[in-house]
């Protein structure tokens, strides 16, 4: 029974793997931005940049930027 409850390597390692390129990548990213996403304010921020983003290619006509409608608007 003991062994049902051992972490399978094979599992492990692929866990370990996706977790090093996604450290990367956020590394990456910080690098690009300029700014430090260790701190909850900053991705807090940027959460919210992104709320945006979405809804701005969201829409066909996002292009005009007078013809968007920010979320509280609707």
């Amino acid at each position: 029974m003991a062994e049902r409850f051992r972490p399978d390597s094979s599992r492990y390692s692929s866990w370990l793997r996706a977790a090093t390129l996604v450290r990367r990548q956020i590394g990456v990213l910080a690098e690009l931005l300029g700014t430090d996403l260790n701190q909850a304010r900053t991705r807090a921020e940027l959460w919210i940049a992104l709320q945006y983003t979405d809804e701005l290619v969201a829409r066909p006509d996002a292009a005009d930027p007078g013809a968007v409608q920010l979320p509280h608007e609707r």
